[in-house]
């Protein structure tokens, strides 16, 4: 996928990290009993990690600074409880940019332009938008798995990333809030 749109190939750290991430979001999926997503390392330095639809990402940035598994755990989980909820998709139907790329992509699609077609189907998933009550829904739909897998310290992510000027955005619960939903 990587090299269809360009994109470098990984280092052997970063082919090694992308397979940790592998490693944990297989482990949530089947302990959640839902299906594996795609998991992603963006090769971005900034700190982020999202759901598109089928698919989990997160960036170079995030991964060098939330090392510890029980952080990163959090942080996977959250991003499957938003493919579980149907976050990306809903997000995709109210963003006017996403339907503009999804019907840019239909048009490439009956051209049989595929390289094109994935590329806007790409940026339609990245232009929709996941609201506060979403971001909420997968924080309690995360924490609740992670408890039940008997994950420790997974609140601290939170801490990390605040104590990091890492700020959370106006469509994601406030730190502390996070804070709570993840202790046990």
């Amino acid at each position: 996928m990587r090299r269809e749109f360009g994109a470098v190939a990984l280092s052997p750290a970063e082919q090694e990290t992308e397979a940790a991430l592998r490693a944990q979001v297989t482990a949530l999926a089947e302990a959640a009993g839902v299906p594996q997503p795609l998991v992603i390392l963006a090769l971005r330095e900034q700190v982020n990690a999202y759901a598109l639809p089928g698919a989990v990402v997160m960036t170079r940035g995030m991964t060098a600074l939330i090392t510890a598994p029980a952080e990163r755990a959090t942080l996977l989980a959250h991003e499957i409880g938003h493919l579980v909820l149907g976050h990306p998709e809903l997000a995709m139907r109210r963003s006017r940019h996403s339907q503009y790329f999804l019907q840019r992509m239909r048009r490439a699609a009956r051209r049989q332009d595929t390289q094109e077609a994935a590329r806007l189907y790409v940026q339609a998933a990245c232009s929709g938008e996941i609201g506060l009550a979403e971001e909420r829904a997968a924080d309690i739909w995360a924490a609740n798995l992670l408890r039940s897998q008997g994950y420790k310290g997974t609140a601290t992510v939170w801490q990390h990333l605040q104590q990091a000027g890492i700020h959370s955005g106006a469509n994601h619960p406030e730190y502390q809030e996070r804070i709570r939903i993840f202790q046990p």
